[in-house]
């Protein structure tokens, strides 16, 4: 008898302990990107490598939270120092929220954003204490150059199953990992399965010498099923263990070792990073980080276009975050002006930025319609020009927005359905399993005292369904990059996804179709589907 899904309580953004305090400020990362390194054939022993160096041990902290920022835009062109002096006349500073923002493409290769692209420049960040935050922005929201001053609340990863205390990981564990491949039913073919099986064996279909960079919060890089990911490439990551169990699934999904244990990534021979959102706080001895989306996806969109100096690459950006927004449902983080801007000018430069549809109300664990009249009406202190980009007929960010879906296997609900907890809406492009997906962290399948060899066998969320998308995306870039294929942008990436899918079922009057969140991928469909290329003007650029 099949059985039902397991209730499960969702964690909405809360303060977190970290065990080890944030790292003082360092030099920013190298953004050059790395090589994959060759992988070794499924059947041969893993290849053991030296644990990874970690940060400098930071200075204590007597605060355990995570700041919000108070986000102000400018007019352009104008002398920031009056708007500064407001600021410090309220005990606060002011600093650009992108440092050394670099000037955007030039139009013409500007044009593979779908809408206007941002100036990041007109972005500014306060340093104050929270507390006086509702002061500050009521002064800066009288001054003549400022057209915005909004309280942004920190992001958190998308999964209801990703609390610390949410999974006990088992007491035991083999003498050695077996293959846990078999039960990844996710690899298999379509409709069950994204086919990811059938993409590794063309060439170039286990995401051959494509880049994908993970922006959430932590991860585990010395587990020993992802000993062969590119590793942290950007962020102040603490020791957190609910953080790290979330990136470690994530990362087993996309790129869990060509091996001969445990689970297989979807494109293992991709090179996967991480960039975190967790940011030094200020003052650091009192705070011990910031959750700074904006910048972990602009650092992002450098690492993978050599700080925006290569275009059209096809690389891919996941973005494994929620913020709690109108109504106090978990959405996209695009709601937000400043992240909106820094994920249009990732797609501005020809990236694929996948992100998750969020899972609705932290406390009902129901989703929500992104469709709702509620996201249409800007937050207190948004810029007057902002327009809902979940509405894609006002702006359109570029992203592929995926939603969660009930998997084949271990439910009585019907398969390719809208998980209860899932957004769905017109912005949703595509679904992924939001459930019974194993892959690394968490030690609820195989615990042990070694966090290096634990794994889940029910991780989901919208979370994993982005991570499987995100893969998926993968093989086919690779697969178009060996064989001298047109690389996909973000439009012929969600027309892809959306013209050969699985198609989404509907569950009963409580789960119907018009609950929108796409199709399920299917690798071998997308592999074999002809794109065109698009027809030039005399001038060289494309026809839309």
């Amino acid at each position: 008898m099949a059985k039902g899904p397991r209730p499960r309580r969702q964690i909405a953004s809360r303060p977190i302990s970290p065990r080890r305090p944030t790292p003082p400020r360092r030099p920013p990362a190298t953004t050059k990107p790395t090589p994959p390194t060759p992988r070794p054939p499924r059947g041969t022993p893993p290849r053991k490598t030296p644990p990874q160096k970690k940060p400098p041990a930071p200075t204590p902290s007597t605060r355990q939270e995570i700041r919000s920022q108070l986000i102000v835009t400018a007019r352009p062109g104008v002398d920031r120092a009056g708007i500064a002096a407001v600021v410090a006349s309220l005990g606060g500073t002011l600093s650009p929220l992108f440092v050394a923002a670099p000037r955007s493409p030039e139009p013409a290769k500007r044009g593979r954003a779908p809408g206007r692209v941002p100036q990041l420049d007109e972005f500014l960040v306060v340093t104050a204490p929270e507390s006086r935050f509702p002061e500050i922005r009521a002064r800066l929201l009288k001054h003549g150059d400022v057209t915005g001053a909004y309280v942004k609340p920190p992001a958190d990863a998308p999964a209801y199953s990703c609390a610390e205390t949410w999974c006990t990981p088992l007491a035991w564990a083999p003498a050695s990992t077996p293959d846990l491949s078999t039960e990844q039913r996710y690899l298999d073919a379509a409709p069950d399965g994204i086919d990811a099986r059938y993409a590794w064996t063309r060439r170039g279909g286990k995401g051959d010498g494509v880049e994908i960079v993970d922006v959430e919060r932590e991860w585990r890089f010395t587990h020993e099923d992802l000993l062969e990911c590119g590793g942290l490439a950007g962020g102040y990551p603490v020791d957190c263990i609910r953080e790290r169990n979330h990136g470690t699934a994530i990362l087993g999904i996309l790129h869990g070792d060509d091996n001969a244990l445990g689970i297989e990534g979807i494109c293992p021979h991709a090179n996967v990073r991480g960039v975190s959102t967790r940011m030094p706080g200020l003052p650091e001895d009192q705070i011990p980080g910031t959750i700074d989306t904006a910048n972990a996806i602009r650092t992002a969109a450098h690492l993978l276009t050599e700080n925006g100096t290569k275009l059209g690459t096809g690389h891919i950006i996941l973005l494994e975050l929620q913020r709690v927004g109108p109504g106090g449902y978990n959405i996209p983080v695009e709601w937000w002006p400043d992240d909106l801007a820094a994920i249009m000018y990732a797609t501005s430069l020809g990236l694929l930025v996948v992100e998750a549809a969020g899972n609705g109300h932290p406390s009902t664990l129901q989703g929500v319609s992104l469709d709702a009249a509620m996201f249409d009406t800007a937050d207190v202190g948004f810029p007057s020009g902002w327009r809902n980009p979940l509405d894609r007929r006002h702006v359109d960010s570029g992203t592929i927005i995926v939603g969660a879906g009930v998997p084949p296997v271990g439910t009585s609900r019907v398969d390719r359905s809208r998980m209860a907890y899932s957004n769905w809406g017109r912005c949703v492009d595509v679904q992924g399993w939001g459930d019974e997906v194993v892959t690394t962290g968490y030690g609820c399948k195989q615990g042990g005292v070694d966090e290096d060899r634990w794994y889940i066998q029910d991780f989901g969320g919208t979370s994993a369904a982005s991570a499987m998308v995100a893969g998926t995306l993968a093989c086919v870039q690779g697969y178009r990059r060996r064989t001298r294929g047109l690389l996909l942008d973000s439009r012929r990436a969600r027309a892809l996804l959306r013209a050969t899918g699985s198609r989404q079922k509907a569950d009963g009057s409580q789960f119907p179709l018009s609950q929108h969140i796409g199709p399920r991928p299917n690798l071998r469909k997308m592999l074999k589907k002809k794109i065109k290329r698009p027809r030039l003007h005399r001038r060289g650029r494309a026809r839309r």
